[in-house]
């Protein structure tokens, strides 16, 4: 050791900054693995996280800062300041203040988004001091007070100039009592938060130091027996311990090297961390303006789930662009679209295109016996379930539009903005005797989020439109009457087109695996005797903040009976998590396979894996939920099976045809041979086809004579069977006291009578 070495508290902490970094290293992962709790991503915790080192080593300044507007010198020449809170904006393109009345099972929740920026006046070289434990609360002017009782603290949304951060807040509130205050004069925000800065003082000139023996391993101590005026050795006092690194021992650690020595050191300045409690709202400390009156556009979107107050006045307007129409919704980051078409939906049970069939019979004249003929009296009503189908290429060049105009990272797309819609059929179709059930002249109102169409059609039209259904596709129209300005309604034409091999292709479902969480690093052993060797430190970088280990992946199911194969799959990682509304950022991935098949699904849904690749970035994405669109989506179907189930599934009603059947043989049973005189009646089973279940029908010596009802499945309707001359097929077996004979073979007839014998006549 030198003869002389001044022992200062600047030396101990050069010394010791390779030592503090690697248990820094050693503990990041176990706080990460706390920010994804159950594999669930709390972004809140991970920004609190990366502020860690900025709150236990704050900037140092000449003076305390007093308020958001004035600047802070900092010691070595740079200018700080103190962030200003600010009501965000949902859309750049509106202005809509981010404000929300959000009505839940949970009741109705304030939701509150501020950006914390630069004041004005402030020199744009400026750096914010680090701010945390922050409060809002809203105030009235008569004394109201709603205290937030969430306030995440939460980094900047992508592109936003002149933001270093955003504040999210919540409170559950009563309706009534938060409409009241929000559009009353004086309403205030007020945000408070603890400014972080470090203050120095400079202390008078350090005497010169004896040689001072630093140990190289164990408790730091260092022997003063030749210190002037103070003897024995001297434990050195506790480091400050950030609160990232809680647990971390700090009770041995190893020095290499040695000092110089200094003949006469200069004054030492000790810097202690502070913290002041400031409003971050206006500069005069009244808070943040609350006060939102329906009676402006852009604020009408806040109470759009609590009140309908505004009447039908609109939050917004359709803004037209090349990739079509959209509106803002009242709900933040979401936004209004039109359709492509309206096609076919799923049925969840049959899971085949939504198409019923009904055979409709006519009403009889009361008292008349008449049969009544297919083709002339019965009416086939074909009922299909319509969906409105997006062309999934154009909602994502759509999506990426309005994200660079309104500036949201992931808006989302729903259809809707609509005040009523109205269908018709297309000329031809009428021309052709097919009627819309309910239609007027203007045609039927329909629900344009999906609705059921409903034809009545003629036996010659339903033959015109099974081959449509199957080639060409039937085709009507869907106007849409727009939310807009009342005296001056904008419409919008949107087709339907129904192809059995056609449907909405929106059957697909995705699930994120999220990637594993990084394994908690072992607890250090503990320090071993004071005069065991040092075990050397090997230098290692700080790893980014919060990131699991591997590739996430994309589960895709099918549940349909049939294989889809998808073309390109389109994928998003979205930095969000599940107690924020909307995401804060997004992240393209490339999936691999991008082009997939996925067979028929079984009494399971068929799945595919998708390992997703962010793009890179200088940090990994810190992703909680995932963005997906399936183009070129094609579903193998095959429409004559589709046609021929809804037949199946299909019902006729009560069209059936009344078939006498008759034994003379029974009725006069002295007819009967003596080898017959036992027989006392007959079991007969009559049935429309094969496949079909028989009808049981017994005759005896009381009862020789009775009528039977043969019904009509709508598949015998479609295969050309007439109920008022029906065909069917019969057999028949003597019933005797020592039992029933054999069956007769089975034979057919045309008719509605049945004259029968014993078997064996």
């Amino acid at each position: 050791m030198p003869e002389s070495l001044p022992f200062q508290t600047a030396v101990l902490a050069t010394a010791l900054t390779p030592t503090l970094a690697q248990l820094q290293v050693d503990q990041q992962p176990r706080l990460r693995a706390r920010a994804f709790d159950v594999g669930r991503l709390n972004l809140a915790l991970l920004h609190d996280l990366a502020l860690t080192p900025q709150l236990t080593d704050a900037p140092h300044v000449t003076a305390p800062p007093g308020q958001i507007e004035r600047a802070v010198a900092g010691a070595d020449g740079t200018v700080y300041f103190v962030p200003q809170a600010r009501i965000a904006e949902r859309s750049r393109a509106t202005r809509a203040p981010h404000v929300f009345l959000a009505k839940g099972d949970g009741g109705v929740t304030l939701q509150v988004w501020f950006d914390l920026v630069r004041h004005p006046s402030l020199p744009t070289p400026a750096q914010p001091l680090p701010v945390d434990g922050f409060t809002v609360s809203l105030l009235s002017a008569s004394g109201g007070r709603i205290d937030f009782t969430r306030c995440d603290s939460l980094p900047p949304a992508e592109g936003a100039d002149q933001v270093i951060g955003r504040l999210y807040c919540e409170a559950v509130v009563d309706p009534n009592t938060a409409v009241t205050m929000l559009q009353s004069d004086g309403t205030v925000f007020r945000v408070e938060g603890d400014v972080h800065y470090a203050t120095g003082q400079t202390a008078t000139p350090a005497p010169v130091f004896d040689p001072t023996d630093i140990k190289i391993a164990g408790p730091l101590r260092v022997p003063f027996g030749g210190l002037r005026g103070v003897g024995g050795p001297q434990r050195m006092p506790a480091l400050v311990r950030s609160r990232a690194l809680a647990g971390v021992r700090f009770d041995t650690a190893v020095l290499t090297g040695v000092g110089a020595v200094v003949a006469d050191p200069a004054p030492a300045t000790t810097w202690t961390q502070q913290t002041s409690r400031l409003s971050l709202g206006a500069a005069d400390r009244d808070g943040v303006a609350a006060c939102f009156p329906p009676s402006v556009m852009q604020n009408r979107a806040i109470y759009a789930q609590v009140t309908s107050g505004f009447g039908s006045e609109p939050w917004s307007e359709w803004v037209e662009s090349p990739n079509g129409r959209f509106m803002d919704s009242p709900v933040p980051d979401q936004f209004y679209v039109l359709p492509d078409e309206y096609r076919l939906a799923f049925d969840a049970e049959t899971r085949t295109p939504s198409m019923m069939v009904l055979l409709v019979p006519p009403r009889r004249t009361e008292g008349s016996a008449e049969p009544t003929t297919f083709g002339a009296s019965y009416t086939l009503r074909t009922r299909f379930s319509v969906v409105p189908w997006i062309d999934p290429a154009r909602r994502e060049r759509l999506r990426a539009e309005i994200a660079q105009h309104a500036g949201i990272p992931y808006p989302r797309l729903l259809i809707g903005g609509a005040r009523s819609a109205t269908c018709q059929l297309s000329t031809v179709l009428h021309e052709l005797g097919s009627s819309l059930v309910g239609s007027a002249d203007a045609g039927v109102a329909v629900d344009p989020l999906g609705f059921d169409l409903v034809l009545d059609c003629t036996s010659e039209f339903y033959s015109t439109l099974s081959h449509l259904l199957v080639t060409d596709g039937v085709d009507a129209e869907v106007t849409v009457t727009l939310v807009s300005d009342g005296e001056q309604p904008l419409t919008a034409g949107v087709p339907v087109s129904l192809r059995l091999d056609r449907p909405a292709s929106d059957v697909l479902s995705a699930e994120l695996i999220p990637a594993p969480v990084p394994e908690p690093v072992p607890a250090p052993a503990e320090p071993g005797p004071a005069d065991a060797p040092a075990e050397p430190v090997p230098e290692a970088a700080v790893p980014p903040v919060a990131m699991p280990v591997g590739p996430p992946t994309l589960r895709v199911a099918n549940p349909l009976p049939y294989a889809v194969t998808v073309s390109q799959a389109s994928v998003k990682l979205l930095v969000v998590d599940a107690t924020l509304p909307s995401p804060i950022g997004a992240v393209d991935a490339a999936p691999a396979p991008a082009s997939f098949t996925l067979p028929a699904a079984g009494e399971q849904p068929s799945t595919i894996d998708l390992v997703l690749t962010p793009a890179a970035a200088d940090q990994p994405p810190l992703y909680g939920s995932v963005g997906v669109a399936f183009l070129g989506v094609d579903i193998d179907i095959d429409p004559q099976q589709v046609l021929s189930k809804a037949y199946d599934t299909g019902s006729s009603g009560a069209v059936s045809s009344e078939v006498e059947l008759r034994c003379y043989q029974l009725e006069h049973p002295d007819v009967l041979p003596t080898e017959l005189a036992g027989v006392f009646g007959l079991e007969v089973q009559l049935r429309r086809s094969e496949t079909a279940e028989p009808i049981t029908a017994f005759l005896t010596r009381d009862q020789p004579s009775i009528r039977v009802q043969v019904g009509f499945t709508l598949a015998d309707i479609m295969a050309g069977a007439r109920p008022e001359q029906p065909a069917f097929q019969w057999r028949r077996r003597n019933m005797t006291g020592a039992g029933s004979g054999d069956w007769s073979a089975w034979e057919s007839i045309t008719g509605r009578q049945l004259f029968l014998s014993p078997t064996g006549m």
